[in-house]
């Protein structure tokens, strides 16, 4: 680039001069920004993160179902590529309920992309939640996804932020306006979903706000405690802005994870989210209280620097 020049992230769609904080990559040649350590997908070395895991069971033992002889292990949470995941037996159609948690970083500038990733894993999710939409009114029909309904909470008073559900047209399901809510704290939507032979399932996405994680902590313990009460199996994603990996340097985290426990949920995402050079952090998740977990229940977290503008990990929790 000329010294005048100026270019784009495809990671996190900065502007930037040549003098500043952007690079190319050697092979891909794709502008980047340095701070966000993206490089062509041939270069990443993810098993420099096998060791940063948080463990769940510390917390709470009997969540966990091994009797089938076979231990529940933090490896059941792997990195994938999109093509990886599309030809695994996750991606098969025999998994009959699959969510998709995603932070856009503002939908309207990363559909396309989102759409293209979507497309790359050939499945059809059941859910796929939205964090940091950035909508501040109704979407659009141009950002509807064809095969789903779309239900949404934006934030109030203030940019950014907001959650949005993509629901299956196969799935009967209702709104539950009572634990969908925007506050200071944070934005969640909530729907349930209708079974004909079993308990109901909750399923939401929610988006913490730069705010306290005691204030949040306070704040949304009454949704926990109502979902609690309800006996319904349920799935909160989304981008929770705590580091799961700061539990023993960190009280309000571990006070949160504490919250989480004690309502007999557990985190399934138990790798790094949201990587750079210098950082790695589980901020991102997947939380259930369905009971449980064995290997037939695996989480897969999947990378693509190559052609995402999305964000730094897209979620994926699939359950037979």
């Amino acid at each position: 680039m000329s010294s005048n020049s100026i270019d784009f992230c495809l990671s996190c769609s900065k502007k930037g001069h040549a003098n500043h904080n952007i690079t190319k990559c050697t092979k891909c040649k794709d502008t980047v920004n340095k701070g966000i350590g993206a490089n062509c997908t041939t270069d990443l070395n993810l098993s420099r993160f096998d060791k940063m895991i948080f463990d769940p069971l510390k917390y709470q033992n009997d969540v966990i179902d091994d009797s089938d002889g076979d231990e529940f292990k933090c490896r059941t949470c792997t990195y994938m590529m999109p093509d990886q995941f599309s030809t695994s037996t996750l991606a098969s159609k025999d998994n009959n309920f699959s969510i998709l948690n995603v932070n856009t970083r503002s939908l309207s500038k990363k559909f396309e992309k989102l759409k293209e990733c979507i497309k790359s894993t050939k499945h059809d999710f059941t859910i796929i939640g939205l964090s940091e939409t950035h909508f501040k009114n109704k979407p659009h029909d141009y950002y509807k996804l064809t095969g789903y309904n779309t239900e949404y909470v934006n934030r109030i008073d203030r940019e950014k932020g907001g959650v949005c559900l993509y629901v299956s047209e196969n799935v009967k399901y209702k709104l539950r306006k009572d634990l969908s809510n925007a506050t200071s704290n944070y934005e969640a939507c909530f729907i349930e979903i209708d079974q004909e032979n079993d308990k109901n399932i909750i399923v939401g996405v929610l988006y913490r706000a730069h705010t306290s994680i005691d204030s949040f902590i306070q704040d949304i313990n009454p949704t926990f405690e109502k979902i609690a009460n309800e006996n319904k199996t349920c799935y909160v994603m989304g981008d929770f802005n705590i580091d799961l990996l700061k539990e023993d340097t960190c009280r309000p985290t571990r006070d949160y994870i504490n919250m989480v426990f004690s309502y007999s949920f557990i985190p399934t995402i138990f790798k790094p989210t949201r990587i750079t050079d210098e950082t790695a952090t589980i901020i991102d998740n997947i939380l259930t209280n369905k009971k449980l977990i064995t290997r037939n229940s695996q989480v897969q977290l999947i990378r693509e620097y190559s052609v995402t503008e999305i964000l730094d990990c897209l979620n994926i929790n699939c359950l037979k």
